[in-house]
């Protein structure tokens, strides 16, 4: 299963060899399959796969934390700094340019559906599920949660592009914790 939303970039930072991505991986409201997915049902185990358009072969980072409320669930994602040349390095800058340039716009939710119901005028109600992965997308299903900041270094000097957070939520907790 998967769902989608927008993606607001706040700013673009490097650190400790990594880029910084922040932002809403989804919210409580309908998306456009008509589906409703409660952030408070999430079971997580943290770290998990950031990919590019949900292609398990063309991962990009890692989600490394993840704040739950009910309306919405935030994260923060790393993405590697690779100095070496080569495909990775390519998708690695394609994603973080893109980003910065607001070509990518969207966060899409990968998960495994564990309690739902039908909801009136179709779609569902996906009260538990399981949080298996994260993406950076094109076209979002849903469109309210977006990315905030995605943090870099260009020539010494920080690069960024402002947009307005959308929600604050609490720390989601690796299962067992």
């Amino acid at each position: 299963m998967k769902t989608a939303a927008n993606l607001t970039i706040k700013s673009v930072q490097a650190e400790a060899g990594h880029y910084v991505v922040q932002g809403l991986a989804t919210t409580r409201d309908r998306d456009m399959a008509l589906d409703i997915v409660e952030p408070l049902g999430a079971e997580v185990t943290l770290p998990l796969p950031l990919l590019l358009e949900h292609d398990r072969a063309r991962p990009v980072g890692q989600v490394v934390q993840a704040q739950a409320a009910a309306n919405g669930i935030s994260f923060t994602a790393h993405i590697p700094k690779v100095q070496e040349a080569g495909i990775v390095r390519e998708r690695i800058m394609e994603v973080v340019h893109s980003l910065m340039h607001g070509l990518l716009r969207g966060t899409s939710i990968g998960f495994q559906p564990l309690e739902d119901e039908p909801l009136p005028g179709g779609g569902r109600r996906f009260k538990r599920w399981r949080w298996f992965e994260l993406s950076i997308v094109s076209v979002p299903c849903n469109p309210f949660a977006a990315v905030a900041s995605v943090k870099s270094l260009e020539h010494g000097h920080p690069a960024s592009r402002t947009a307005p957070a959308r929600h604050s939520v609490p720390l989601l907790q690796r299962q067992g914790d």
